[in-house]
């Protein structure tokens, strides 16, 4: 290829972000040096608004089966899509898929470690704050920290970073978001699992936001099982048991 022009990357980085939507592909893509190539187009042109937002997208799609997840994480793709999201803060797209792409790679634990100390947590609960009408930036940075947050640490330092609060104010803010709404609620469930976590929780505003939650979509899955899950969590502790009477919890939940 063209490495030295822009819009033959950005041209690239979409067709391989097309093609890696299906499972297949996404393992063809990796085996032809797909995942390499991306990066080395994240790489080569950090300017390139269109090629760092693609570049991200690609990336999120080919990390979406698991095969893949290490090698875009060995060539490179961690670091490339971190660089990503701090060369452009600005630029909803870069953000909404650079989330992704953490999200994809948090999937194990090697990797949610990784994405820590990369600071992978703090750059996606940034994004959250600066884009809070974006539902797509919502929905990607709340599957990316509940991801994140399965890790016990990580739990402790998406708090730290402000997550509890980002998570509570995505859910208030896009109430009719299924995704938002689904994977808010169990980035929540996650984080009161470590108990440093469940008066921060509850202070936030969560109790309220979970059970709004679960009011508005009664007919989603998703939603409901994690809801439920936040209130099984925060109800193990006596102080909360009222809270989430208060709250309307157990109409919420029957």
């Amino acid at each position: 290829g063209r490495p030295d022009r822009e819009w033959v990357q950005e041209a690239g980085c979409v067709a391989l972000r097309n093609l890696a939507k299906d499972a297949e592909n996404q393992v063809r893509v990796s085996e032809a040096g797909g995942i390499e190539a991306v990066v080395a187009a994240l790489r080569g042109h950090p300017a390139g608004e269109g090629v760092q937002e693609f570049g991200c997208e690609a990336l999120w799609n080919l990390a979406e089966v698991t095969e893949n997840v290490g090698k875009v994480s060995e060539a490179g793709g961690l670091e490339a899509v971190m660089e990503a999201l701090r060369g452009h803060p600005g630029h909803a797209g870069v953000q909404e898929f650079g989330c992704g792409a953490l999200k994809a790679l948090a999937t194990n634990a090697e990797n949610r470690v990784r994405v820590a100390e990369a600071g992978g947590i703090e750059a996606v609960v940034e994004a959250l704050r600066k884009y809070p009408g974006h539902e797509g930036v919502q929905e990607a940075g709340c599957v990316a920290l509940r991801n994140l947050a399965k890790d016990a640490e990580n739990q402790v330092r998406v708090s730290e970073a402000g997550g509890i609060e980002a998570v509570v104010a995505a859910l208030r803010g896009h109430p009719a978001g299924e995704g938002v709404q689904e994977f808010g609620c169990e980035a929540l469930w996650n984080l009161a699992e470590v108990t440093e976590n469940v008066g921060k929780v509850s202070e936030a505003g969560g109790l309220e936001a979970v059970v709004k939650a679960l009011k508005g979509h009664p007919g989603h899955g998703g939603v409901q099982q994690y809801g439920c899950g936040v209130f099984w969590t925060l109800s193990e502790y006596p102080e909360n048991q009222v809270r989430v009477s208060d709250a309307g919890g157990i109409e919420a939940v029957v």
